[in-house]
């Protein structure tokens, strides 16, 4: 165990109690000491490098937190601790002197599972403060073992064979939630989906439904918005998301006229929307970047049109100056409005990242048209 656990247990038990109940002392290489080499849940093997610098502290500190055993029998089996264990070793190997390590059996007497145990040996290596914290193939390594043992088949109910995208993205809210790291959510995406190894997961783009757009726009670090749904108002900000197979359908201008025309008469809100439309490729199995690149561009020429259209301009301030002729004049200006171009219906469009090789998870694409 970590120091942070020890002083958890210490305060919960006492420190006499707990230290007279569950800890004891075992010679390094006493034969009936087994180590266990799977415990050491390393993607690398063990930091032997971390060895030297583990056993100068504890000559300098002496052991203060105990390694964690189970027991077979009378037989403790080392499933943390271990670089305390070799620097311990190689200082009795140096010195000849017999050393002995502390070990804790409470965690055994909890009646640890397997994955259990591989949980609170990742957990511990988090948060070690002397040896060296989990690596980013660690945490791969780490996801990919509580994977195959059915861990999260158990968890959600079913299995990613049932509902691959539910599958990959239960296990995504989970890990977020329980398994929390260092490393970016985008990071952290590619490892779930190495890990479930399908390629119906499109490893070189980023897929998206109505939710994960959702959240993926609610991240974007540059969009300053919040929202739980396409059309949510949030930060001065309205994001409207649009999947890139449809059209700009007639509702979708008639929502953002009708939104500049909401605020007019909302005399809570000051200053006019910030409005973005978003948009994003469903799916890209099977689809390349030239496909990717070509949509894109087909939606700036929609959009051109839209921008263009004298008739929509007409009807949006037709409806504003009738309600509040000198906020019209606040607003034109305001928004930059010209009779000939409807750039009012959004003031910016862009796409969510979808290529992985060069666009960064959390930042939109801004477009011009």
């Amino acid at each position: 165990m970590n120091l942070k656990e020890y002083n958890k247990l210490c305060r919960k038990y006492g420190k006499a109690k707990f230290n007279k109940k569950y800890v004891f002392e075992v010679w390094v290489k006493d034969p009936e000491f087994k180590t266990h080499a799977a415990a050491q849940a390393r993607a690398s093997g063990h930091r032997f490098d971390k060895v030297p610098s583990m056993q100068a502290d504890l000559d300098r500190e002496g052991q203060v937190v105990p390694g964690s055993v189970k027991m077979k029998g009378s037989t403790p089996v080392l499933m943390d601790g271990y670089t305390r264990y070799y620097a311990l070793v190689r200082k009795e190997e140096q010195t000849g002197v017999k050393q002995y390590m502390l070990v804790s059996k409470y965690h055994h007497s909890k009646g640890m599972t397997d994955i259990k145990w591989l949980i609170f040996q990742w957990r511990m290596n988090e948060e070690h403060l002397t040896s060296s914290p989990n690596t980013r193939e660690d945490y791969e390594k780490f996801i990919a073992k509580l994977y195959e043992s059915g861990y999260w088949d158990d968890k959600f109910g079913f299995t990613q064979e049932f509902d691959l995208i539910g599958y990959r993205d239960s296990m995504l809210e989970d890990i977020d939630k329980e398994f929390k790291s260092i490393f970016r959510s985008d990071v952290v995406r590619r490892i779930v989906e190495r890990v479930l190894g399908n390629q119906d997961y499109c490893p070189d783009f980023w897929t998206y439904d109505k939710t994960s757009a959702t959240k993926a726009a609610a991240d974007a670090v540059n969009l300053e918005w919040s929202g739980t749904k396409t059309g949510d108002s949030d930060n001065g900000t309205t994001v409207y998301l649009c999947a890139m197979d449809a059209t700009i359908r007639k509702d979708q201008v008639s929502y953002a006229l009708n939104l500049r025309h909401s605020e007019i008469t909302d005399k809570t809100n000051p200053s006019p929307n910030r409005v973005v439309i978003c948009f994003y490729e469903k799916s890209m199995e099977a689809k390349d970047r030239a496909y990717l690149s070509r949509k894109r561009s087909e939606v700036i020429e929609t959009i051109k049109k839209y921008k263009d259209s004298p008739v929509l301009a007409c009807n949006l301030w037709k409806k504003i100056e009738e309600h509040d002729p000198a906020y019209a004049l606040k607003l034109k200006d305001a928004i930059k409005f010209s009779p000939a171009n409807e750039a009012t219906l959004w003031n910016d469009i862009c796409f969510l990242p979808q290529d992985k090789s060069c666009e960064s998870e959390k930042e939109v694409i801004w477009a011009t048209a």
